[in-house]
């Protein structure tokens, strides 16, 4: 079958790309090349080849989409810490629990400018030692100030320098990201504060759709959101899923020079898409750093939209699971809202790849 299209629109589908292809929208109200997925359908996404295929996708990522994004002032749902900071009981329940709570290590396995397997502790109250910030009030900033800037010690806790400050220095200027203690769960979470490249963390594991997901796969990102043509019961405000349930998945792709190419997925009649590089996947990306099959989207009846890193087989009648072979360079998610960490959690931020581990029965301070 093959797919509908909007007036005025043209697109790339099938085996081969053809550039020529690719216009502008003539539509004043959009320039977004659309497609609808019904069943499986090829859809090539080109991009640039600039770079080589890297065991390691962290630290030369020169695509701009993210800053796009985040520029237009696009929000995402956030369902997390209420600003526990600004609660006058925060530091006393941290207190109360300090003695049981975990620490948290994060151990960098990669970078430009800090030595490899070195540990950052993290407690309740903050960071452990050497804190710029030298605050006990239950946050830990990371980040870059220039020098000779006043507000160092009271800005961030952990300077991360950039190997070209020089080339990077208004890019990476301010708070990178920050991870706050909650004294009820006994956990940390991290969040991105929106400058530098942007703080990621790998999908280890299938992971549920929320509008306005932005996630990077190789050099690309792609953009989830929801449609209501499809939606049968009102939305559920209270409810952060409740959105994908039943709903078109619309899957805005950035990559390279091609931008603003939407994919739309109708559950009543697709239940698993596969992204990759590979001719047969269902959103084909031109990306070099991606694998052949770098992830799966899918659809599941009572549950909603999922992806998952790989290639990943879903039963949709039965909804069994079966995982193939995970991508070469992970799937990344954006967090732009307070996000639990959990144990062995692995996140990237600008030139940095961490590890967390949750650590019990230590003493500290």
């Amino acid at each position: 079958m093959k797919p509908n299209l909007n007036n005025n629109q043209e697109l790339i589908t099938g085996r081969k790309q053809n550039k020529n292809n690719i216009n502008n929208n003539n539509n004043e109200n959009s320039n977004v090349n659309s497609i609808n997925i019904t069943k499986k359908q090829s859809r090539k996404i080109p991009t640039d080849n600039e770079n080589k295929k890297s065991d390691n996708n962290m630290n030369n990522n020169n695509n701009d989409n993210i800053f796009l994004y985040n520029n237009n002032n696009v929000s995402l749902n956030n369902n997390s810490l209420n600003n526990l900071s600004e609660d006058s009981n925060y530091l006393k329940e941290i207190e109360n629990v300090s003695k049981t709570a975990p620490i948290l290590n994060l151990e960098i396995l990669n970078s430009l400018t800090i030595p490899k397997n070195f540990i950052i502790k993290i407690g309740p109250f903050g960071m452990i030692s050497n804190s710029l910030r030298n605050k006990k009030d239950g946050v830990v900033y990371f980040g870059f100030i220039l020098p000779e800037n006043d507000n160092l010690n009271s800005s961030i806790d952990f300077l991360i320098k950039p190997k070209d400050s020089n080339s990077y220095e208004e890019r990476f200027v301010g708070r990178h990201f920050q991870i706050k203690f909650s004294p009820y769960e006994l956990k940390y979470y991290i969040k991105d504060l929106g400058s530098g490249f942007g703080t990621f963390i790998k999908l280890l594991k299938e992971m549920q759709l929320k509008d306005n997901y932005l996630i990077n796969l190789g050099n690309s990102y792609i953009v989830c959101t929801f449609g209501d043509d499809f939606k049968t019961d009102a939305v559920d405000n209270n409810n952060p899923f409740e959105n994908n349930k039943d709903s078109v998945l619309n899957i805005k792709v950035f990559s390279g020079n091609s931008n603003n190419n939407v994919v739309s997925c109708n559950p009543n009649e697709i239940k698993q898409i596969f992204i990759g590089r590979e001719e047969d996947c269902d959103i084909v990306i031109d990306d070099s750093l991606l694998s052949r099959v770098h992830c799966t989207v899918y659809f599941k009846e009572n549950g909603g939209w999922f992806i998952h890193d790989g290639k990943f087989v879903l039963d949709a009648e039965n909804e069994a699971e079966s995982l193939c072979k995970h991508s070469t360079n992970g799937t990344w998610l954006y967090v732009i809202e307070d996000t639990l960490i959990e144990n062995n959690m692995i996140f990237k931020a600008n030139q940095n790849l961490y590890q967390c581990e949750y650590v019990y029965n230590e003493t500290y301070y």
